[in-house]
């Protein structure tokens, strides 16, 4: 009975913390929403692989991804994404889109490669290199809000910043162009096709306003099974 007990406690782990993994970051057909932090001061970047967009990751999805580190409210942050198609994704603090300079859809989708090729070496997310990379975020995408130049007229006011943590929960609205083709996503009444929201805690949703971090369903019924299986075994102790 014992060995069942523990057998039983360690699936249930491995279901709660099976939906936290995060996959390398991968360009293809379907490639993966990234988001980058980082601080030049500090010369940290750390590179999360939320998903791959259209394989896993349905920007419609609303609720939890992930828990990233915000200990540093002075960090950049960027949220992107390219494929093999020329579809792509930036995130910026504004609701309506500032619009995309066709001329940098070339140079936004390399330099989004060489930072998950190259900077970030396709590792297990997150990954952490320092600012100083010539392949990392910070250099290429920077903090201007333009991201490699594909944001028509980016200022620094569009580009998210962990400091507006200090008022609050941090959204971005994350904007998606097919070509120079601008993608609603599943709400038409805006520009953007999805908003991620990050916690004060850490904690990173997608859509709606943020809410507890779910325990998956199958993780209580194990727990149930299992605490069935202690009282179980004390009677007949």
């Amino acid at each position: 009975m014992k060995k069942v007990v523990v057998f039983l406690a360690a699936v249930c782990f491995s279901v709660v913390f099976a939906g936290n993994a995060l996959a390398d970051f991968i360009y293809g057909a379907n490639s993966t929403l990234a988001l980058s932090v980082y601080d030049e001061a500090t010369t940290i970047e750390t590179g999360y692989d939320l998903g791959i967009i259209g394989d896993g990751l349905d920007l419609s999805y609303e609720g939890y991804l992930t828990t990233i580190d915000v200990s540093d409210l002075n960090a950049t942050v960027a949220l992107y994404s390219t494929n093999t198609a020329y579809s792509n994704w930036f995130g910026l603090t504004v609701e309506t889109t500032p619009g995309m300079a066709i001329s940098a859809l070339s140079n936004f989708n390399s330099a989004v490669r060489s930072i998950w090729n190259v900077g970030y070496a396709n590792g297990d997310s997150p990954v952490t290199i320092a600012t100083t990379n010539v392949r990392s975020a910070s250099t290429l995408l920077s903090d201007t809000g333009s991201y490699a130049g594909i944001v028509s007229g980016g200022t620094a006011a569009y580009q998210p910043s962990l400091s507006a943590l200090t008022n609050g929960d941090l959204y971005i609205y994350l904007y998606q162009y097919d070509l120079a083709t601008l993608n609603q996503g599943f709400d038409a009444s805006t520009d953007y096709a999805a908003t991620l929201i990050i916690q004060q805690d850490g904690d990173v949703f997608l859509n709606g306003t943020g809410a507890e971090v779910p325990v998956p369903a199958a993780a209580w019924l194990l727990g149930s099974g299992l605490l069935g299986l202690i009282g179980i075994r004390r009677k007949n102790c």
